[in-house]
């Protein structure tokens, strides 16, 4: 759930009375703290959650809460094609080369073709980009059309080949982390090495990356979805609570929070399963200290997170898709006259939402 915009609105009332000279006029001036939030409600399996009035929510700015104005459940599928226009959010996709496992990501390919063939409708202006070695490329441009969008996919299929990204990796990339393997009776009889999570410096950079392609996408007007499709960021818990420092230098989810309520961008996730042995699965559930950071970033920006395997991607697409097009939109006047920066926190009352 995220803060789309906030404004402030004056109001100013010029009142003449047939008593008094012209140029005597009283004035008056009204501030009025009027937020609408765009909100999307799903619920543990990211599938939305429809029919909910004001009643429902909860909404907190700095901790005081706020008395809900008004609800208005929008659905861009069912509206008039004219209406439907602006409301429609631009949708781009972004490969994460860099952090997926090669074969992965090379059956991805396949599934978007698929998602074109058989779900995409051609509404929605769809783009491709790529996280690669260089940075983040654009590969296909916001675009309606169903052949442009395979010719640029078929173009990245063969780059991705190319530069062969099994091989070519950041140096550090990831770092050995030795857990033990232990069974279901408490017993740890090995240890056992992975070499998938990550380092504190390269999920900084990550996270830079990605903080400047969500503001190059503010140049688009309206909404806008990135839909990033990577391999799972697995990172070791933080000492620095994720953000809370003012150093410029220091990436942090909050910071692309705050990127992406500005630039009118939410990040949804696809993340991909990793083919793992019995020890390595129960290290990726939660267990030790690994977080997996993707899903913090699509909760932070009002995003949807879905997880499954590379043949499951096309399902995934049209879902994500489809979430993208519902949400409510959340009026309510603001008792904060006097804070400067305000952190909102909106929930559904009496769902696991």
């Amino acid at each position: 759930m995220s803060l789309k915009y906030t404004f402030v609105l004056s109001l100013v009332a010029l009142i003449s009375f047939a008593s008094e000279p012209k140029d005597a006029e009283i004035q008056e001036s009204m501030r009025v703290n009027l937020v609408e939030l765009q909100v999307k409600a799903v619920n543990l399996n990211q599938k939305y959650i429809p029919g909910l009035s004001a009643a429902d929510f909860v909404v907190k700015e700095n901790g005081k809460i706020q008395t809900v104005d008004s609800v208005e459940e929008i659905d861009v599928g069912t509206m008039p094609y004219d209406r439907a226009v602006s409301n429609r959010a631009r949708i781009m996709f972004l490969l994460d080369y860099k952090n997926t496992d090669y074969a992965a990501m090379f059956k991805v390919f396949k599934e978007i073709n698929q998602f074109i063939d058989l779900d995409y409708d051609g509404r929605d202006e769809i783009g491709l980009a790529a996280n690669t070695l260089k940075g983040v490329q654009v590969l296909v441009p916001f675009t309606n059309s169903h052949e442009t969008f395979k010719t640029g996919v078929a173009a990245a299929r063969k780059n991705y080949r190319g530069v062969n990204y099994r091989r070519n990796r950041p140096s550090d990339f990831m770092e050995s982390h030795n857990h033990f393997n232990c069974n279901v009776a408490g017993g740890c009889d090995a240890i056992q090495q992975a070499d998938y999570q990550w380092t504190d410096s390269y999920y900084r950079s990550e996270l830079s990356v990605l903080n400047q392609f969500v503001n190059f996408m503010g140049a688009w007007s309206g909404r806008k979805d990135l839909v990033l499709i990577s391999g799972l960021w697995h990172v070791p818990d933080m000492s620095d609570t994720e953000g809370n420092t003012d150093s410029d230098g220091v990436a942090s989810i909050k910071d692309i929070q705050t990127t992406s309520i500005y630039n009118k961008v939410a990040i949804n996730v696809i993340g991909l399963r990793r083919p793992q042995n019995g020890a390595q699965q129960a290290y990726a559930s939660g267990r030790g200290n690994e977080v997996e950071r993707t899903s913090l970033l699509a909760a932070s920006t009002g995003g949807s997170y879905l997880r499954g395997n590379s043949t499951m991607v096309s399902g995934l697409m049209n879902k994500t898709v489809d979430n993208s097009q519902r949400f409510y939109l959340i009026r309510y006047y603001s008792n904060n006259s006097g804070d400067k920066f305000r952190r909102v926190k909106v929930r559904a009352k009496g769902f696991n939402a």
